[in-house]
């Protein structure tokens, strides 16, 4: 689902409680240097469209990257609850709402598990033995 730009600053403008934020801005940009996404951590090299967070909420600067698939499915969660979720608990969100067989959940799962065995992998290689 294509979401609009009044979506996404109404979605991004607030916080997992429902409050507004001092100020929040999404963009989509064009890595200059790699990336992680906060959600699924996928490695974005550089040169990988993805989303760009950042704002102040009671005090405190936060900033985070989504790569496109998570930010959609988030968008996907607001769209059915109205309020934000915790950028580290997205999979369990979406699973929640809108079910552990929905396509979406199911390719992130699989996005988040990849990722994870490559770390592990990555990882393991570079232990000393």
């Amino acid at each position: 689902a294509q979401v609009t730009h009044e979506q996404t600053n109404d979605r991004c403008s607030r916080d997992c409680a429902g409050s507004v934020m001092t100020f929040w801005s999404v963009n989509v940009v064009r890595g200059r240097k790699p990336h992680r996404c906060a959600s699924c951590y996928a490695d974005m090299p550089i040169g990988t469209l993805h989303y760009a967070c950042s704002g102040k909420h009671d005090g405190e600067f936060h900033a985070y990257r989504h790569c496109i698939g998570c930010f959609d499915l988030g968008s996907m969660v607001f769209n059915e609850t109205r309020e934000a979720y915790q950028v580290d608990e997205l999979g369990e969100t979406a699973a929640y709402y809108l079910g552990d067989d929905a396509p979406e959940v199911l390719a992130f799962k699989a996005r988040s598990k990849w990722h994870a065995a490559q770390r592990r992998a990555h990882l393991t290689q570079e232990q000393p033995r």
